[in-house]
């Protein structure tokens, strides 16, 4: 441990034991480590609870590269400092007497810190610069005015020709639908005079049968046969309306709109 030359250190010793209530007496001897001499004697006061201390003038260092010391304290029984205790050892510890090492600037001096060499050295530091995008933000901004720097003219004649396409293909798609559904509706009005034809001659029987007093047997099935037949073209007749989503699947078998309603309609 190091003690500072020319100021005052307070020697400690404290009993291993401090519930031991006898009287004791502690006494502090200085020696010089190097020499052997004996520097000082110190009494040390009993500050209870087998506490002692002592204050200590630290002298001057005078080779100025430090000088070593021990102190021993040493218990007694008697206040004369004549008889040592058997309870308790010797206690020697080292110290350094030195002066704490101060830093100078130049030639000599203590340390003082000048803050105005400090602003100014760190004033002359040239950081790097922070790079400028003040170009590119003008372009951003001009682009959001609706003054666009860049040519878009390539992109509204794709749109247009585009819109010519499209309107090509809707005109060509009507004109086949148009075919269909006329194909579809004269097979619909075809049949459906079929049917009124299928229902006269069966009402021409049902006269010609209520005409005569009494019907055979044979006569009675023939009716009921045409009665079925009706029924059954009626019933074909509701069939085909249902399915017209498989038109679009004859499409792409390649028949043209009439074969596509032929085919629907049964001709």
């Amino acid at each position: 441990m190091n003690l500072v030359p020319n100021t005052t250190y307070t020697l400690i010793r404290q009993l291993a034991n401090p519930t031991d209530t006898a009287t004791y007496y502690v006494q502090a001897v200085i020696r010089n480590i190097i020499t052997g001499k004996t520097l000082q004697t110190i009494n040390l006061t009993n500050q209870g609870g087998q506490r002692f201390t002592a204050p200590y003038q630290v002298p001057s260092d005078t080779s100025g590269q430090g000088t070593y010391i021990s102190i021993c304290t040493y218990v007694f029984d008697d206040a004369g400092y004549s008889v040592p205790d058997g309870n308790y050892e010797t206690e020697d510890k080292e110290y350094l007497i030195i002066q704490p090492p101060v830093s100078t600037y130049g030639n000599g001096g203590t340390t003082i810190v000048d803050y105005d060499k400090i602003k100014k050295f760190i004033s002359e530091i040239k950081f790097p610069g922070v790079p400028s995008y003040d170009k590119e933000f003008a372009q951003i901004r001009e682009y959001h005015d609706g003054r666009s720097v860049y040519d878009d003219r390539e992109v509204k004649q794709a749109i247009q020709s585009l819109n010519i396409e499209l309107s090509s293909v809707r005109k060509e798609h009507l004109a086949h639908s148009r075919e269909l559904y006329e194909t579809l509706n004269k097979g619909i009005s075809d049949m459906k005079a079929h049917h009124e034809k299928t229902v006269k001659s069966l009402m021409d029987e049902v006269k010609k049968s209520s005409s005569l007093k009494l019907a055979s047997e044979k006569e009675r099935d023939e009716m009921r046969d045409k009665h079925d037949r009706m029924k059954r073209d009626y019933d074909s007749l509701l069939s085909m309306l249902r399915s017209l989503p498989a038109v679009e699947q004859d499409a792409s078998q390649g028949l043209t709109p009439q074969e596509r309603a032929k085919k629907l309609l049964r001709i």
